[in-house]
């Protein structure tokens, strides 16, 4: 139980310490941009009958968005770098009365 509760302590403090800052420092206001720019569109868009979208409705949404930027095209060439695939070598092939003949591996 203790290092469950050390491994959380320690994702706080990265989350507190440089996760948040960096986030804050590098998007805070492209991302205030975007979030105002979604809000004026839905709002718009809104017919009068219609109620107006709520800044939780479009932070779902945002978030969502966030999730499939994150899946689709931030995250990959991460995992890749710290994990590559694994390349299989390819069996050798000797070869027996003139055609060639998979070696198998003996286990």
């Amino acid at each position: 139980m203790a290092a469950k509760a050390e491994a959380e302590d320690i994702a706080f403090k990265l989350q507190r310490g440089f996760i948040l800052p960096k986030l804050d420092e590098q998007l805070s206001a492209g991302l205030t941009s975007i979030i105002d720019e979604v809000m004026t569109c839905a709002v718009e868009g809104t017919l009068e009958q219609q109620a107006k979208p709520t800044m939780k409705e479009i932070k779902v949404l945002f978030i969502k968005s966030i999730e499939t930027l994150l899946d689709k095209k931030v995250l990959p060439p991460i995992d890749e770098k710290f994990n590559p695939p694994v390349v299989e070598e390819p069996e050798e092939a000797v070869e027996v009365d003139g055609e060639n003949e998979e070696v198998a591996e003996k286990s």
